[in-house]
């Protein structure tokens, strides 16, 4: 279950999804989530959806 990414809570996807626009392509975005009744904290990098 996703907690938290770029330091702000999620409510929802559509939360993640705002935080993956533009800006934040190609830069690190940590995430927390929770995985197994710990938190885990991981870094991810957007990248642009490749055409298909």
């Amino acid at each position: 279950m996703l907690i938290s990414a770029g330091g702000q809570p999620l409510e929802n996807v559509q939360a993640l999804q705002r935080l993956m626009l533009g800006p934040a392509i190609g830069s690190r975005l940590p995430i927390t989530l929770l995985r197994r009744g710990a938190l885990v904290d991981v870094v991810a990098i957007p990248a642009e959806l490749a055409a298909s």
